[in-house]
Parts: structure tokens; C-alpha cells; sequence
């Protein structure tokens, strides 16, 4: 493969991980906040369970990330 072709191929993966890593920032904070307001009355066990939903985004768009780095190669 051409170095140029390398480049696009690499350029696309990157803006593939940085929208993977907001979309799934953001659905896991809202996940979690939402699910923190139906089942949870304490303000720290909501700010807990919030905080474990953007994990959970960051760690899916971890994964998505490292698929998309993987086929640049």
C-alpha cells in the first residue's frame, strides 16, 4: 500500500475513534444519569453510578476504537 493510502486509511480510523469516543462518552453519561435518577436516592450512589455509565461508554468506544485502528493497518 502506498504511503498516502496508509495516511487516509489511518486519518479515517482517527475520526472513527474520536466519534465512537463522544457518542459513547456521551450515551453512557446519560445512561448512567438516568438510570442514577429512577433507582438510586443518595446523591454520592447517583454521582457512583453516573461515573460507572461513562466508563461504560469510554470502554465500549475503547473497543470500537482499537476495530477501527486495527482494519488501518
Amino acid at each position: 500500500m502506498p504511503a498516502e493510502d496508509v495516511e487516509t486509511t489511518y486519518d479515517v480510523a482517527l475520526e472513527r475513534a474520536a466519534d465512537a469516543l463522544i457518542r459513547g462518552a456521551t450515551y453512557g453519561a446519560l445512561g448512567g444519569m438516568m438510570s442514577a435518577m429512577i433507582f438510586v436516592r443518595g446523591r454520592c450512589a447517583r454521582v457512583g453510578v453516573s461515573a460507572f455509565g461513562l466508563g461504560a461508554g469510554c470502554g465500549v468506544a475503547y473497543g470500537d476504537a482499537r476495530r477501527y485502528f486495527d482494519g488501518a493497518r
